[in-house]
């Protein structure tokens, strides 16, 4: 399970994608996410020396469009540090300048919480664009999980 946060308004939503993978399969099951993976598909279909790797790539594309995704709702915060920064300076209220900083820390911690378990699934992964695990996928399954508190 990789897990997706995406930017609702001015909250952040926690998704989730499982993804099992086998010789001639990828099979990804969202929940809690808006977005697809079309592109992924569009991708790998523009890129076929990297598709004969079959599900590998399949597997490295997704992982990374999950990824790329992230960077959307850290440019939000980095904004929302930055507005942050100007209250302060600005005279406004010790107590709102507070309640700011709370509301992104919160944030932050949920981010945190989200993306902190992909480490341990690319870890077991190792090889750029194409994960050497995946080699072998001829003769397994794999079925990457995760655990988000909430």
């Amino acid at each position: 399970m990789l897990n997706t946060v995406e930017l609702a308004g001015d909250e952040l939503k926690v998704g989730e994608v499982d993804i099992f993978v086998g010789r001639n399969y990828v099979l990804s099951v969202r929940s809690r996410t808006e977005r697809g993976f079309a592109e992924v598909r569009a991708r790998s279909e523009r890129e076929p020396d990297l598709l004969r790797h079959g599900s590998a790539y399949v597997l490295y594309a997704i992982m990374d469009t999950v990824v790329d995704r992230y960077f959307p709702v850290f440019d939000g915060l980095e904004a929302e540090l930055e507005e942050v920064e100007k209250q302060i300076f600005s005279g406004r209220s010790n107590r709102a300048i507070i309640e700011s900083l709370y509301v992104l820390k919160q944030k932050l911690m949920t981010l945190k919480h989200a993306t902190a378990p992909l480490l341990e699934a690319t870890s077991k992964l190792y090889g750029g664009r194409v994960p050497q695990l995946c080699a072998g996928l001829q003769e397994f399954s794999v079925m990457f999980t995760t655990t988000w508190p909430g």
